[in-house]
């Protein structure tokens, strides 16, 4: 179900980052972004709160990988991989896809420099020219930071007379308000969920200790 959601928040957001909302242009030829209204602005307050919580409980249950699942950081780098999955197209109901998530965090030394969320769509119907593409979603840990956020879409194979694989939408840069907030949204709510995950992990460890102990002393004949 994660994985699910994670697929179509990233569709859902991809074809509406273009927003109705802008209606101007700079000087330079960039987008001027609508200004968020107040109740917006009461939100995004709201998620960065939330999102610096979450940003406290990773951290200290990085530490407690660090200390008890070392094989699990390499080169001062934490992944999580998920089981892949096929996914069928409900739009065309004739494509399937193989969907791998995966997640990564960074060290900089003992402290933690970025939470990057990452899934992987690629097409698997061999009637089809091949279709692959890879959602990305990073932040740089600053506690309740948003503008660092950033989603990077990569497409292969590219459609005729681009040149360029990539499309990088930071938070700034997104005209419309709504969608600049359903950004943040979904990256607080990744981390959520990454901080849920742990959690369970942490006490499943705990359980199988006091388990452990429990059948010891059992088999010595403690009461």
């Amino acid at each position: 179900m994660k994985s699910i959601i994670f697929v179509s928040f990233l569709f859902i957001l991809t074809f509406h980052i273009q927003a109705d909302y802008v209606s101007s242009v700079t000087p330079e030829g960039d987008i001027k972004p609508v200004m968020l209204s107040e109740s917006q602005e009461k939100l995004l307050n709201n998620l960065k709160l939330d999102i610096k919580y979450f940003h406290e409980r990773l951290a200290g249950l990085m530490n407690y990988v660090k200390k008890n699942k070392k094989s699990t950081i390499k080169n001062e780098m934490f992944e999580k991989r998920d089981i892949a999955y096929i996914e069928h197209d409900t739009f065309e109901g004739r494509s399937a896809y193989v969907v791998n998530g995966d997640t990564f965090i960074s060290f900089k030394g003992d402290t933690i420099e970025s939470v990057k969320f990452s899934l992987r769509k690629g097409g698997i119907n061999p009637r089809y020219q091949p279709d692959i593409y890879t959602r990305e979603i990073e932040n740089k840990f600053h506690g309740d930071d948003v503008r660092s956020i950033q989603l990077r879409v990569y497409h292969y194979p590219l459609a005729y007379g681009e040149t360029n694989p990539i499309e990088v939408y930071d938070v700034d840069n997104v005209g419309d308000p709504n969608e600049r907030l359903r950004l943040v949204t979904y990256y607080k709510e990744n981390l959520r969920k990454l901080v849920r995950e742990l959690e369970n992990m942490v006490e499943h460890d705990q359980t199988r200790k006091n388990l452990g102990v429990w059948k010891t002393l059992k088999e010595v004949g403690a009461h």
